[in-house]
């Protein structure tokens, strides 16, 4: 299965230059899951000073283009490592008698 890469925060400034509400920092997840497991890896990236040329506002910010950005900071290598460790964490649970559950959200 695909990775899931999912920025569940955004850090903003109010004005940078000419620019408004200016995405400073994503904060990210990503995720591996099958029917049986779910592995994450989270984590934080500061972005790139943003280029008033491409632009984008901050209400038409999405996940795909934000966690792209994120994607392209970290790389290729770093990204495939974590995607890699994700799918090796996954299969390794399913082959484990340990259960990892949180009671209150069954």
């Amino acid at each position: 299965m695909a990775i899931e890469w999912t920025v569940f925060g955004l850090e903003r400034k109010p004005t940078e230059g000419s620019l408004s509400d200016v995405c400073t920092k994503a904060h990210w997840a990503a995720i591996d899951k099958d029917s049986e497991k779910t592995s994450y890896k989270f984590g934080e990236t500061t972005l790139n000073a943003p280029d008033s040329s491409s632009f984008v506002a901050f209400a038409s910010l999405t996940n795909d283009t934000v966690s792209g950005w994120v994607k392209a900071l970290l790389g290729t290598t770093e990204v495939n490592s974590i995607e890699s460790g994700l799918t090796t964490k996954t299969t390794s649970q399913k082959d484990s008698s340990i259960v990892e559950e949180i009671p209150w959200l069954k």
